[in-house]
């Protein structure tokens, strides 16, 4: 039965599919702490003190530039306060689609960090800063989205301690204050894994610092004799690489030795576009096909037309098997995927992470 032949809710229920070993592979939210609105029984009558002198235009307009630790302490100073607050779009959008990051933000000690309007602009996009296809992520640093191959193939993305920063990028206690961190968001935590205490930042950040403060004398400032780790780090791009999936077939093997922060960067993190919430859709046909790949049940004719040439066939699979997708994107790949007529054809359609 051809893939045109099923109807876009079989699609969607049968092949779709959101895979835990990718969800669950960064930082793990709960919806235990998510905020919500209260309602106010009264009429507020209470002031906001010098705020109250504003249009309220000029009033929303100025809480834009506050956090949302900022927001959500002012919203508790009074109850005309609080009904501002509440009524901000930004603010609003966030609490009601997004609201489970809440807790990882503080947790991380980024709560107070980000200005509202970032975090909105954000959500309001769905496009990888990095590749620009569908991002299903946020990186808590940056504030910006990704997709899971960029935040685990371009090392500009990832996250390392601090005391890795200054040794492979030879910055001083004073340069270090100046970039952005976040905590560890596992200390403390009861994980089998025993986690060391760090405060982490963004490789790309630390790059752009060190060619501040040396100039010229950046590369003979590296690391010497120049680690694995180091050389990763070192030549992280500075400008997010717009490559298409393609050029991630090219990166097996761009992991860092000590995995130990893989992921600690990045939340999953819904996209609003318009009034359509999505949190990214990934295809269990392209799964199957990765999984008849090595399982070697697909001849050399058929493999020969699965992916461009001068292409690794393995990993070029396994990163659309790891390509996330909005809705219609979903919809419109199904139709031309290899492997969705094959996976709808089962009797049970069921996702391994391998």
């Amino acid at each position: 039965m051809a893939v045109n032949q099923y109807s876009k809710e079989e699609l969607l229920s049968r092949l779709s599919h959101r895979p835990a070993y990718i969800v669950n592979r960064n930082i793990e939210v709960g919806e235990s702490a998510k905020p919500s609105f209260s309602k106010i029984q009264r009429e507020p009558q209470s002031s906001a003190g010098l705020f109250d002198t504003l249009p309220l235009e000029l009033f929303q307009a100025t809480l834009d530039h506050l956090d949302l630790q900022s927001l959500s302490r002012l919203s508790r100073v009074c109850l005309r306060a609080k009904v501002v607050v509440e009524s901000l779009r930004a603010y609003k959008d966030l609490v009601r689609v997004a609201g489970h990051i809440f807790p990882t933000l503080r947790n991380t000690e980024l709560l107070g960090f980000h200005p509202v309007a970032t975090l909105h602009k954000t959500l309001c996009s769905d496009k990888c800063v990095s590749c620009g296809l569908y991002g299903a992520f946020l990186h808590l640093l940056s504030a910006e989205r990704c997709c899971y191959a960029c935040f685990t193939c371009n090392p500009g993305l990832w996250v390392i301690p601090l005391d890795f920063a200054s040794a492979y990028f030879k910055l001083t206690m004073e340069q270090l204050t100046t970039l952005p961190t976040m905590r560890h968001p596992l200390e403390g935590s009861n994980s089998i894994i025993p986690r060391p205490q760090r405060t982490l930042t963004i490789v790309r950040a630390a790059k752009e610092l060190a060619i501040q403060n040396q100039g010229d004398a950046y590369p003979m400032a590296r690391t010497k004799p120049a680690t694995r780790n180091a050389l990763l780090y070192q030549n992280a791009p500075l400008r997010c690489p717009r490559h298409e999936i393609t050029f991630w077939a090219a990166c097996e093997g761009m992991q860092p030795d000590n995995c130990l922060y893989e992921g600690m960067g990045t939340v999953a993190f819904p996209s609003l576009i318009g009034n359509k919430v999505e949190n990214g859709l990934w295809c269990g046909g392209c799964a199957h096909t990765y999984g008849l790949i090595i399982t070697r049940q697909l001849d050399r004719d058929v493999l020969s037309r699965l992916a461009p040439p001068d292409c690794n066939l393995l990993q070029f699979a396994r990163d659309l098997k790891y390509r996330a997708m909005s809705e219609a994107e979903f919809l419109e790949h199904a139709q031309h995927c290899f492997g969705a007529a094959k996976a709808m054809a089962q009797p049970w359609v069921g996702f391994v992470g391998i």
